[in-house]
């Protein structure tokens, strides 16, 4: 029996060579070379100034959050259905994450339900592009100028995707990227946050380098570099920056690989859809995805953690998502909900992720689906 593997990294092109590149150079504490090749090629690829590699999504939500001056008190605006870090990123500062409903379709924040979760406290909001489908960013744009909210994107699955003509992860204030390996493009693990304004460019450095003005002592502005401001160890790595360089310069046949077999997962499980025993994404017209992941909403009938064992005996791996962060014992400790959280209560116990990586066929597709189908009947 064959194994499909719900994820696979792969070397995609020159991973090996730049990796050996920067051990045979011996310069480990040199200036950050291929870090700065990426930051480039991703400037190019999003038509972007500003941008900081940094050693995980994580650390990128978090740095925007210091760079939006989050206080204690301050309310922040999101999605229950994300993963921690997310709220972490707020919570840490001595913010509060205020859960908002997502909608059915798209399985992002409902851009119907922010305006009911504003109150005077509110400092910015924090959209989730889920699954590297857009979140509805006109009208969220309208409600953060309307109540002058700062705008944070979490793009983490979203390097690739875009609302209309823009990339996800520039059109708000700042923006999140992640290249775990779990991710369409990859460094193993690391990220990328996404900036607007050069003050913030240079303050995300001092935050990046544990609150050092280390960057003004390496461009010559000073003789020696001090403690300046809040920070921690959040730069990446030359050697996680050496793999992600090599997945960066392939990343338009990453992206085209992946749709072609997002579109057949699409193909295949139509009938599916018809039957009425599943839910397919949704994609909007605003949006170009990513193919970043294929995933089903099972009628209520099915009890999805019979349908994983099932596949895993066939020797198909599949997953369910995230536990709903209002419903966590951080969530209840840390945050608040204004909301039933219907949508989100509901999709979250059905949702059933499918394998999608670089190294999946066509047949393999086939395979899964008509194992699905069988179970489905």
């Amino acid at each position: 029996m064959q194994k499909i593997s719900f994820n696979e990294f792969s070397l995609i092109g020159n991973e090996k060579k730049y990796l050996n590149n920067f051990i045979n150079s011996k310069k480990i504490s040199a200036p950050n070379i291929f870090s700065k090749k990426c930051e480039k090629l991703i400037n190019k690829t999003l038509n972007i100034n500003y941008s900081l590699l940094t050693n995980s999504c994580t650390s990128a939500l978090e740095i925007a959050s210091i760079l939006s001056k989050i206080k204690a008190g301050d309310e922040v605006i999101m999605p229950s259905f994300t993963f921690s870090s997310t709220a972490n990123s707020i919570v840490l500062l001595g913010g509060k994450p205020v859960f908002v409903d997502i909608n059915e379709t798209t399985l992002n924040i409902d851009a119907n339900e922010i305006e009911k979760a504003i109150t005077r406290k509110t400092k910015a909001i924090i959209v989730v592009h889920y699954a590297g489908i857009a979140a509805d960013m006109h009208k969220i744009l309208k409600i953060c100028k309307k109540y002058k909210l700062l705008l944070i994107e979490d793009a983490a699955q979203a390097y690739g995707s875009f609302y209309r003509d823009l990339p996800l992860g520039s059109i708000g204030d700042y923006g999140a990227i992640s290249f775990h390996h779990t991710k369409n493009i990859s460094s193993i693990e690391g990220g990328c946050l996404i900036m607007k304004k050069k003050n913030d460019f240079i303050l995300s450095q001092y935050i990046c380098d544990k609150g050092n003005n280390r960057y003004d002592f390496v461009n010559g502005k000073t003789n020696k570099y001090n403690w300046v401001n809040l920070g921690s160890s959040y730069r990446a790595s030359e050697v996680s920056s050496s793999i992600l360089l090599a997945q960066l310069e392939k990343h338009k046949n990453i992206k085209k690989n992946r749709i072609n077999l997002w579109d057949n997962y699409h193909e295949n499980l139509n009938d599916l859809e018809k039957l009425g025993k599943i839910q397919r994404p949704t994609l909007p017209d605003y949006c170009q995805h990513n193919g970043h992941m294929y995933y089903i909403v099972l009628d209520k009938i099915f009890d999805r953690a019979r349908i994983i064992k099932k596949l895993s005996r066939s020797g198909i791996e599949s997953t369910f998502h995230y536990i709903p962060l209002h419903n966590s014992p951080a969530g209840l400790k840390y945050g608040k909900f204004v909301s039933e959280m219907k949508v989100t209560n509901n999709v979250s116990k059905r949702i059933l992720r499918l394998p999608l990586h670089n190294n999946l066929s066509k047949k393999h597709i086939e395979i899964i689906c008509e194992k699905l189908k069988s179970y489905l009947k």
